[in-house]
């Protein structure tokens, strides 16, 4: 994984190989994804992942890994849901 880095901007774009050593034919699959880190307010931030190219499959699999392993200690939540919340505590 080469990740490009830009030191003005909250995100950051890599790919992911995914190589099947032993095939007929070397196979690999590139998938690039672009993660954005978003300040929703002033105690929430958004983390969001998308596909730029390749597979689809492929992308939320690596997105699924991120999110219930690398980020399972935030609290994954949706802006719908905490409008719910706010309006029900009002």
């Amino acid at each position: 994984m080469e990740p490009t880095v830009s030191s003005k901007k909250y995100k950051i774009k890599f790919t992911i190989v995914k190589q099947w050593p032993g095939a007929q034919y070397d196979l690999k699959q590139e998938t690039e994804i672009c993660v954005r880190i978003l300040r929703v307010d002033s105690q929430n931030i958004c983390v969001e992942f998308s596909k730029v190219k390749g597979d689809q499959a492929h992308f939320i699999e690596t997105f699924q890994e991120y999110r219930d392993n690398t980020l399972n200690w935030s609290n994954n939540t949706t802006l719908e849901n905490k409008e719910k919340n706010r309006a029900q505590e009002s």
